[in-house]
């Protein structure tokens, strides 16, 4: 078995285990980080845009995202 089998496996372990309220957690803090980080790449893409226009693309983007 490689690796990442293993690995995925003790992940999925390690989620059975947790409550609804801590998973909910981790999501909302990975979608956080997802907004950190493509704010600060929008920043850099568009260092001319005032921080209040550069919420309103990172608004859009996030709203129109798909999975």
């Amino acid at each position: 078995m490689n690796n990442h089998s293993e690995a995925q496996k003790i992940q999925y372990s390690i989620y059975k285990t947790m409550t609804a309220t801590e998973k909910i957690r981790i999501a909302a803090g990975l979608y956080a980080t997802a907004r950190k980080i493509k704010r600060a790449a929008l920043k850099t893409q568009y260092p001319q845009l005032t921080d209040a226009e550069i919420d309103n693309k990172l608004r859009d983007i996030f709203l129109h995202a798909r999975t």
